[in-house]
């Protein structure tokens, strides 16, 4: 349970990069830094595959999907200071939970999954909330079809930003 502890010298609570480091240290020394790298190349390769699934979802376009993934994949801190900096997670989680609340077929559809990464990502970052602004705008626009999965995603976003301020 250390991993969710909290004291006010360490920042705000930051969830994946301390899961990263716990799981790290179940390996030899020589490996944890190998461990790290690899979580962290892993969570990058899965945002920018999940980043092609919703924007595959949302367009139908497949080289669409193909080149929003490359942004993430690709982008000069991919390979260069998060590689082993498991710290920067937050900032995969952000991008994929931004997309993910931009594109309401995705999380009314992967509700659950929708909920899990905006759990995790506000729990690692307190600036998650600023990723939910397209959900929010959505339930504001879309009066007549509020529901209860979308409410319930806002909500989650809000509860984990108050968590982190208080």
């Amino acid at each position: 349970w250390k991993i969710f502890s909290y004291n006010a010298w360490e920042g705000y609570i930051s969830v994946i990069p301390r899961i990263t480091a716990t799981f790290a240290v179940l390996f030899p020394l020589t490996q944890t830094a190998l461990i790290a790298s690899l979580v962290t190349i892993t969570i990058w390769v899965l945002t920018g595959l999940g980043i092609f699934h919703i924007v595959l979802q949302e367009t139908k376009n497949r080289i669409l999907s193909l080149m929003a993934c490359l942004m993430v994949a690709l982008v000069p801190s991919a390979s260069e200071s998060s590689v082993g900096n498991f710290g920067n997670t937050k900032w995969q989680l952000f991008i994929l939970t931004a997309v993910i609340c931009a594109s309401p077929q995705f999380f009314l559809r992967f509700n659950r999954l929708s909920i899990f990464v905006i759990l995790i990502s506000g729990l690692s970052n307190p600036l998650n909330v600023l990723a939910t602004i397209p959900l929010l705008v959505h339930m504001t626009l879309a009066k007549k079809n509020r529901d209860r999965q979308t409410f319930l995603l806002a909500t989650t976003s809000l509860l984990t930003f108050a968590v982190q301020i208080f």
